[in-house]
């Protein structure tokens, strides 16, 4: 909500001053920069300075990589090659999986991305961001009915929670360029 950001900045600003060398600080700033503020190049400078402090940091990578470097400057390689490196920190971890599947889908590598994303869903299945970015690659590769399968029938928990997904992944572009066509949601 809208009154969370002015006390977020201000923790933000004050874990800065208090410890400048905290590189989750930076990266705090620099989110708050990229999706309150929409201002690119502090962000850009946030997630760098995080990164100096703490190049083993993997949820400041992960950002870096989808919010400043594909989503801000649209450089897919270089969002790729970030999420890489955040997944050889921590091999082990679904997040990192799955944020790199996320960059891989929209960097047009559909079936890297549903590797990466089956990979961050048997991990942790019960994470709702592993499963919307498993559906979301399925999608992107064209394999509409499995990521249907993934939304409706493996995971029932999710049902509620999902229903975003259906309805940005009914405007997104398909593999080919077209758009999906929209099925009603109506019984």
């Amino acid at each position: 909500p809208p009154e969370a950001w002015p006390p977020a900045r201000q923790a933000a600003d004050r874990a800065v001053a208090l410890a400048p060398e905290l590189a989750e600080a930076h990266n705090a700033l620099a989110i708050i920069a990229f999706v309150r503020d929409w201002d690119w190049p502090t962000a850009g400078r946030e997630f760098q300075r995080s990164l100096e402090l703490n190049p083993s940091y993997v949820q400041a990578r992960c950002w870096h990589a989808v919010a400043y470097l594909q989503a801000t400057r649209g450089d897919h390689e270089a969002a790729v090659a970030e999420a890489r490196v955040a997944v050889d920190i921590d091999p082990l971890s679904a997040y990192t999986h799955t944020m790199l599947a996320y960059v891989l889908a929209f960097a047009g590598r559909a079936g890297e991305a549903v590797e990466e994303a089956c990979k961050g869903a048997e991990s942790d299945p019960d994470s709702y961001w592993g499963q919307f970015v498993l559906a979301t690659a399925y999608h992107c590769a064209a394999r509409l009915s499995e990521a249907e399968k993934r939304i409706d029938g493996r995971c029932p928990h999710l049902d509620g929670i999902l229903w975003p997904w259906r309805i940005w992944a009914g405007s997104m572009p398909s593999p080919r360029g077209r758009r999906t066509p929209r099925r009603s949601t109506r019984s």
